[in-house]
């Protein structure tokens, strides 16, 4: 293994461990740290291999299509006509969206209306929701291929257009012009999500798209060479996430073969996994900085024990000692975060007491946004400060 080669790919953005250069610092870390970035990166793994399959199922979808067969397909489903009463704004809605206000709406189920309208579609994306339906959203299939979608500016020629038009789905018009009307209308709503409302001067409406609840589905309107081209730029897009996956898949065997060589060391407190503390587990605990303390030394035993969210992110201590006046446990009980330093097991404890050098990364390896924690402190404590001869 060449210890000089750069680790830096290797560290997620979130981890405070920028000082890891190369792969001979991961391996100095620990085999319980280096394990855990395997765990991150298999999870990567496997959320790419989510992405390549859906990628794949939408490029099998689009394949050989036109818009015809999209709305041969939207028969299928339903596909629901919201008149303007059956739209508002809820009076508990956080968002003041327009919204349907219709009883069937309440009820629909998701993917109800798959290819018609967004609310209820397959394809849905994020936006806020309620019941089972998006009130605003975007379309995945068009995201997914990173294709532009919301927010995009609404020419003016197609206000205009829709000001000539609409008129014409009202009375005054054959058969023939009304129908030719709506479907002209539905066609620029597709193209303009948001158009319809924009016209009518909604309050606070934008001039830029947005996908909503009642946004037909563009795929019904849309020619084979416009399908052919999404496909087209999804089947990259597939390309992209397959390299992505197989360097992710490179870098975990690298990970674990430094796992092999790394050893057996205390975990950085930020990569602990959830059941790094068990019950009846002897701990260490540094309670230097507690205000309310009652006890002399700096450094307290204790037992972890089934308290607030154990195993969930956080860990609760019974001290073996008084550590101050509160009700807790009659002042023998704490609890600190998965995350926080102060908090260590027996064994970590007496490791670092005889390893300087790894104590003092490990402690700046801690969340720097820690409430109430002074790593200088606690390092101090740990290099001149052992426990009281009674625990150790």
């Amino acid at each position: 293994m060449n210890v000089t080669q750069s680790a830096k790919h290797l560290i997620p953005e979130y981890w405070n461990i920028k000082w890891v250069k190369t792969v001979g610092d991961l391996v100095f870390l620990g085999k319980v740290t280096v394990r855990q970035l395997v765990r991150y990166w298999r999870g990567e793994a496997e959320s790419l291999a989510g992405q390549i399959k859906y990628t794949q199922e939408l490029i099998d979808l689009l394949k050989g299509k036109t818009g015809k067969d999209f709305a041969k397909l939207a028969e299928c489903y339903e596909n629901p006509v919201f008149s303007q009463a059956q739209i508002g704004k809820r009076s508990d809605s956080w968002s003041g969206d327009f919204e349907p206000l219709d009883p069937a709406s309440a009820s629909r189920k998701s993917e109800a209306t798959t290819f018609n309208v967004c609310g209820w579609c397959k394809f849905t994306g994020g936006g806020t929701c309620r019941y089972q339906y998006h009130i605003t959203t975007s379309c995945n299939i068009l995201t997914h291929a990173g294709l532009p979608d919301n927010d995009l500016e609404i020419p003016q020629k197609a206000i205009e257009r829709y000001q000539s038009v609409e008129p014409l789905t009202r009375l005054g018009a054959t058969d023939g012009e009304k129908e030719a009307a709506v479907q002209a209308i539905h066609r620029m709503e597709a193209a303009y999500p948001g158009l319809t409302l924009l016209v009518e001067k909604r309050p606070e409406w934008s001039t830029k798209t947005q996908r909503r609840f009642n946004t037909p589905c563009f795929l019904t309107n849309a020619d084979m060479p416009q399908i052919e081209f999404m496909r087209g730029v999804l089947i990259a897009e597939k390309q992209k996430l397959i390299e992505k996956k197989k360097k992710v898949d490179s870098d975990i065997k690298l990970l674990l073969s430094l796992e092999k060589q790394a050893e057996e060391k205390p975990a950085l407190p930020s990569a602990r996994p959830y059941d790094w503390f068990n019950l009846n587990d002897q701990v260490v605990c540094f309670v230097g900085n507690w205000k309310d303390r009652i006890y002399q030394d700096v450094w307290a035993t204790g037992k972890v024990i089934n308290g607030y969210r154990h195993q969930d992110g956080c860990v609760s201590v019974n001290f073996d000692e008084k550590i101050h006046n509160g009700p807790y446990l009659e002042g023998h009980g704490g609890g600190y975060g998965m995350a926080r330093p102060e908090v260590m097991l027996l064994w970590e404890y007496h490791y670092l007491r005889q390893h300087p050098d790894f104590a003092g990364l490990w402690i700046l390896a801690a969340d720097k946004h820690l409430q109430g924690f002074n790593p200088k402190e606690m390092l101090n404590a740990l290099t001149l400060k052992a426990l009281p001869a009674t625990t150790k």
